[in-house]
């Protein structure tokens, strides 16, 4: 994109949303892809 541009992300859903659909498996999942982002964020990779 030319110039300057800005990009603002939003949660629109929230874990408890999906009620039991949303499994521990699934939230262990979640929780592991949070922890390598917040890794990569930190390391200052894309």
């Amino acid at each position: 994109m030319p110039g300057e541009s800005e990009i603002e992300i939003r949660q629109v859903f929230e874990a408890d949303d999906f009620g039991a659909e949303f499994t521990p498996e699934l939230r262990e999942q979640e929780q592991r892809v949070f922890a390598k982002a917040e890794q990569l964020q930190k390391s200052g990779k894309r």
